[in-house]
């Protein structure tokens, strides 16, 4: 299925604004596609959409980084690295950007992040509007009450959210953006990007005879990767022929390898585009993600995915027994027997697997759907003025300087 942008007339281009900006920390692969669908999508209706980062630094993501560069990007902070970087400047950065860009639409970082709050400062002084791009939900939030109040008092001050999914709504609500303001899905990737080629005719389908589990993440305790390696080694205790696992993103040698695991180290673009469509399954082990983008990217390359109940992208794409399975979070035995039984399907009901998992996404996290959704906040008026409570919130809170 092809990922197509809408045609602004079909989607009401009366709605569109003189201009817009889409606002992150810092802009990685995923970014630079959105904002060039959302341009490809409303130049024709005179609507011009520019990109806006806080600073150029990856910050953690290095190894997305190369190759970025896009037409209407604007770097606040250029030539600064994060760790450089002091909140107060990252946020009065930010909006002096946007002060001179003077958008009439931002959508921008979540509230905690100085970013967000320069967007938030941004639509108080001015008659925009600003809509906060937020991945959150239950399973990853830890803040105590007092922070979920002053969340509530600053999310008066936006006008919407722009979040993963439907489901995002009731923790939303509860903190002050009503379900009728939150638009859906902000996390997607280019899709036909990452789509395997079709099997050369007669060639027995697009995996090999023996299968191989992938993991694509960060280096970080939370993505799980102690967690699989031991579930890993429990599965090859107990089943005949296991399949190898490829570990790529932490360092080689970042965990004891144990047999049958590969460590490829940190890849980017088409080198890491080569190991999800070497794979049979993808395996995301992760304690939490607030949504995990690996998933959609596995799926948009036709794998299967085995991920964990706390995983944002799963509660959304991960159906059970069709397009992949799930398990509780840390819990490996668990883990152990999605194995098990991913590497006991036959060859040929992995490849239908990966047919709907590709379905799945493209339906549900398409850049064509990113830009309907940006479309349907665009539809939505300006909310009422916040109460005086809320403005002081927004005028003290400036964020903080947090790795994502």
């Amino acid at each position: 299925m092809p990922d197509r942008v809408p045609d602004p007339e079909a989607c009401g281009s009366r709605a569109l604004p003189r201009r817009l900006v889409l606002l992150w920390r810092s802009y990685l692969p995923y970014h630079v596609a959105r904002l060039r669908a959302a341009q490809q999508a409303f130049a024709a209706a005179g609507c011009e959409v520019l990109g806006l980062q806080a600073t150029a630094d990856p910050a953690g993501y290095e190894f997305l980084a190369a190759g970025q560069a896009t037409r209407a990007l604007r770097t606040a902070l250029p030539g600064k690295r994060l760790a450089d970087c002091t909140r107060d400047e990252v946020f009065a950065k930010t909006l002096a950007a946007l002060r001179d860009l003077q958008p009439d639409v931002v959508f921008g970082p979540a509230t905690p992040f100085p970013e967000g709050m320069a967007a938030i400062r941004y639509r108080n002084e001015s008659a925009a509007r600003v809509f906060l791009m937020d991945d959150s939900w239950e399973a990853t939030d830890a803040r105590g009450r007092a922070v979920a109040t002053i969340k509530r008092l600053i999310h008066q001050c936006a006008d919407g959210a722009f979040v993963p999914a439907a489901w995002y709504g009731r923790y939303f609500a509860a903190l002050g953006i009503p379900e009728e303001r939150l638009t859906y899905p902000v996390d997607v990737v280019d899709n036909d990007w990452f789509a395997r080629p079709a099997a050369p005719e007669g060639g027995g389908g697009h995996r090999a005879p023996r299968g191989r589990f992938l993991f694509v993440g960060r280096d970080l305790p939370r993505k799980g990767l102690g967690h699989l390696l031991e579930a890993y080694q429990r599965y090859r205790q107990t089943t005949g022929n296991p399949w190898d696992l490829e570990i790529v993103g932490p360092p080689v040698g970042a965990s004891p390898s144990g047999d049958g695991v590969v460590f490829t180290g940190p890849l980017t673009g088409p080198s890491l585009r080569e190991r999800y469509w070497a794979a049979s399954v993808l395996v995301v082990p992760s304690d939490w993600e607030q949504w995990g983008l690996v998933v959609n990217e596995g799926m948009a390359a036709s794998l299967p995915v085995i991920a964990s109940s706390g995983v944002g992208a799963a509660r959304s794409l991960v159906v059970e027994d069709s397009t992949g399975w799930t398990f509780p979070a840390g819990d490996r035995a668990a883990l152990s027997q999605r194995l098990a039984t991913a590497s006991a399907s036959s060859s040929a009901v992995l490849i239908e697997m990966g047919a709907r998992a590709r379905e799945r996404v493209d339906a549900l996290c398409s850049l064509g759907q990113f830009v309907s959704g940006m479309h349907r906040a665009l539809r939505m008026p300006r909310r009422n003025d916040a109460t005086p409570a809320a403005r002081i919130a927004a005028r003290m809170w400036r964020g903080r300087l947090a790795v994502y």
